[in-house]
């Protein structure tokens, strides 16, 4: 069969859960190499970072950079 053969994510048909965990990784990685934003606040725990990012909902990149910060 060729679907086999080729694989589930050539034809489009990939875990979704990977693909997360990939777009995830590239936010992590690209805020790596950026400077941090000036007057970014940095949580104290994890559960703080959660709890902020629950309170104010920031955005991937914010997220990626708070993470960081850590």
């Amino acid at each position: 069969c060729l679907s086999r053969r080729l694989g589930p994510s050539l034809l489009g048909r990939a875990d979704p859960s990977s693909r997360m965990a990939k777009d995830i990784y590239e936010l992590l990685l690209q805020a790596s190499n950026e400077e941090l934003p000036e007057g970014l606040t940095v949580p104290e725990s994890f559960n703080e970072l959660v709890a902020d990012m629950n309170t104010n909902h920031y955005d991937a990149k914010m997220f990626a950079f708070k993470t960081r910060a850590l």
